[in-house]
């Protein structure tokens, strides 16, 4: 299978930029607490994530048929779809479900002290408790998905020779 054919430019700009807003995102949620600071990044580089996540959307729908072909078949195309789709959509509902419960705790959600996103709901800490644990549990799924799909590139690129990664990269 030919895996020279790259995606398009676009689509590698949204990939990359995802990535790292969503991986930033995952690490400053495991190492901030309440007296670090880090929660304002946090939530405003959630908000990035939501908006680029529904711009990289958009433009995955529009470039449809200039996607590579898959190299993989059967079960394994379907493992890849559920992957790639399981990613798409933990990058809209992790900042949404976070911008409800900052919601839910009585807090706005400022991005980078631009602007403040509207209040979707009003204070509940009962609620803002289970949300807490959703987004929290979002994260872990996210993670897992992450690295499955990061060891399924690897796997392609050292064991079936097929270079999948550089398809994707922007170098």
């Amino acid at each position: 299978m030919n895996t020279n054919h790259k995606y398009p430019k676009s689509m590698i700009f949204y990939h990359s930029l995802l990535a790292v807003l969503m991986v930033a995102t995952l690490v400053l949620g495991w190492v901030m607490d309440r007296e670090n600071g880090l929660m304002f990044f946090h939530k405003s580089v959630g908000a990035l994530v939501l908006f680029f996540g529904v711009l990289r959307i958009i433009n995955r729908v529009r470039n449809m048929g200039n996607i590579p072909p898959s190299v993989n078949h059967g079960a394994l195309h379907l493992v890849e779809k559920s992957v790639h789709g399981l990613l798409m959509l933990m990058m809209l509902v992790l900042p949404i479900v976070g911008w409800l419960v900052s919601n839910a705790k009585g807090y706005p959600v400022s991005v980078f002290g631009l602007f403040n996103l509207p209040d979707l709901i009003g204070k509940n800490e009962a609620l803002s408790e289970t949300l807490g644990e959703m987004h929290e549990a979002g994260a872990t799924v996210f993670f897992l998905v992450l690295i499955a799909h990061v060891v399924a590139a690897v796997y392609h690129k050292v064991k079936t020779k097929e270079d999948v990664i550089s398809r994707i990269l922007p170098w």
